[in-house]
């Protein structure tokens, strides 16, 4: 589940895996199985919330967020739309994802996914932050982003062979 990150740039409605600038492409290869999910461009978590439905999965990888930080919306709303998404979609595991760094907002950024990180230890679910290596104070560092939102190509690559470490890694589900 995500926004527009997770699509990059193709809405995610079920099977397929989004566009080339998805960090899902680089997340993919042998012992990973993709079975679908959502993710739109513009999604809050609330959105993500109206659009779960159960799915036979092994691990929910959740990745939302970003737009709720750009919105201002609070906190408690969009920790109950994640556990929310959780419990409906039923994984038998979940991983939580940090957003990604914000030009515009690296402070709101950093606190959320701050948050973020104790609610996954919370729920007892994993938490991964696969933009450390593209991130300079909350914020993109020079050349890792489009737009000060989205990440290059390289970057969302970069995320995506993060996130698949850590599922392959077996701490996960």
């Amino acid at each position: 589940m995500g926004d527009s990150i997770t699509a990059g740039g193709v809405p995610i409605l079920g099977p397929g895996t989004g566009g080339d600038l998805s960090w899902i492409s680089a997340a993919r290869g042998p012992l990973l199985e993709f079975r679908g999910g959502w993710a739109i461009g513009g999604a809050t978590t609330a959105d993500m919330r109206a659009a779960a439905t159960p799915m036979d999965a092994d691990v929910l990888v959740l990745m939302g967020g970003t737009n709720d930080v750009l919105l201002g919306r609070r906190w408690e709303q969009v920790q109950g739309d994640l556990r929310a998404v959780a419990a409906i979609v039923g994984a038998r595991a979940v991983l939580l994802s940090a957003v990604p760094p914000s030009d515009a907002l690296p402070e709101a950024t950093t606190g959320f996914n701050d948050r973020l990180r104790t609610l996954a230890a919370e729920r007892g679910w994993q938490f991964v932050d696969p933009w450390t290596g593209v991130t300079q104070e909350g914020a993109y560092r020079p050349g890792a982003s489009l737009d000060g939102v989205h990440p290059t190509q390289r970057a969302a690559d970069e995320a995506g062979a993060v996130i698949r470490e850590v599922l392959l890694d077996g701490g996960v589900g």
